[in-house]
């Protein structure tokens, strides 16, 4: 039985989530080490198209939405991104984050991307940064490619565009970089610098070895805390893992910032679902924002979901993010262990 005909109709004061993630393709022209959706060879007619996705996001932003965020596989293998992120703006959304690896940052993009953030200031710009130097960046993310990162955002900048965020995945090969990757982020203009951990997802099962370890983890946040303060950027940090990462017999564990994720995701082919851990558990498709009811039923769907699944969820942290406030709490009795497997779902 689908989990579409399972989950129960919410009232209105419902939870839904506060943000939309549109993956527009999974094509992608890098082979990252840690991707948690490695599918760079999906074929592009399984994409939708940009009527159907401005159709989606008209619905989203009706239904209450008022943050999107446009990533992939490599966004700008769909460079039509910009003008969907723009659009967005347009019926009404607040904020838009474009989430790229940079290298696109070529012939017009640099120009549209700066006409947009002209237009639209709340139009943001976040580059994954592996490290900050070549020797971290490339190992992750293949050789010479800090050196054309570099190179594309001084085009994007030089054309009037703008860096608003910075991506890093931390692990036992960069984390002595905290400082120099802070820095970077300031040099480029970042108004956030979100820090990741490795994830158990997708390639990175191949590189598990390097994740880090409680002592690491507690020296870690130490340190970003102190960043965070020195720095004139805010600070995210997206970890670390239950039980890989922080040890499910410590008498402590990491406090996030919410007791659930508060954004869902569609896929390129318009599939709603709320996180890689669930992307097998569907709430449904982009289609479904243009018939009766509209984004309200998805988000709806979307939010059950999340306030049934992400408690015992080892991947919270992702989502949720880590309060740097109170960064510790008293390990929970359920706390950490894997997602339970959902009712209905198959």
């Amino acid at each position: 039985m689908s989990i579409l005909t399972t989950v129960p109709a919410r009232p209105q004061s419902a939870f839904r989530p506060r943000q939309v993630q549109i993956l527009l393709t999974e094509r992608c022209n890098l082979r990252c080490r840690h991707c948690a959706v490695p599918e760079e060879d999906s074929p592009a007619d399984r994409e939708l198209d940009m009527p159907a996705w401005r159709r989606f996001v008209q619905r989203c932003v009706e239904g209450g939405v008022r943050s999107l965020v446009f990533s992939g596989g490599e966004a700008l293998l769909r460079p039509d991104a910009v003008e969907l992120a723009a659009y967005a703006h347009e019926v009404g959304a607040e904020r838009t984050t474009l989430v790229t690896n940079g290298l696109l940052f070529r012939g017009d993009i640099p120009g549209r991307i700066a006409s947009a953030q002209a237009q639209h200031p709340a139009f943001g710009v976040h580059v994954s940064i592996d490290g900050a130097s070549p020797r971290t960046h490339d190992w992750m993310r293949g050789e010479g490619t800090f050196r054309r990162t570099m190179r594309a955002i001084d085009r994007l900048q030089a054309a009037g565009g703008r860096i608003t965020g910075l991506h890093t995945v931390l692990h036992q090969g960069n984390a002595h970089e905290v400082s120099d990757c802070a820095d970077l982020a300031g040099r480029l203009g970042a108004e956030v610098w979100t820090v990741f951990p490795l994830a158990d997802l997708g390639r990175a099962h191949g590189i598990m070895d390097r994740r880090l370890d409680e002592p690491a983890w507690r020296s870690l946040i130490a340190r970003i805390i102190e960043v965070s303060r020195e720095r004139p950027f805010t600070v995210s940090v997206m970890g670390p893992v239950y039980g890989d990462e922080w040890p499910a017999s410590a008498g402590e564990v990491p406090r996030p910032r919410a007791e659930h994720a508060l954004q869902t995701c569609v896929g390129p082919d318009g599939v709603v679902f709320n996180c890689p851990p669930l992307r097998d558990h569907p709430v449904g498709s982009a289609a479904e924002a243009t018939g009766p009811g509209g984004w309200t039923r998805l988000a709806d769907r979307a939010g059950e979901q999340l306030l049934a699944s992400c408690g015992t969820c080892k991947f919270l942290l992702l989502c949720a993010g880590l309060d740097l406030t109170r960064p510790y709490q008293p390990r929970a009795k359920d706390r950490p262990r894997a997602m339970p497997p959902l009712a209905g779902a198959g």
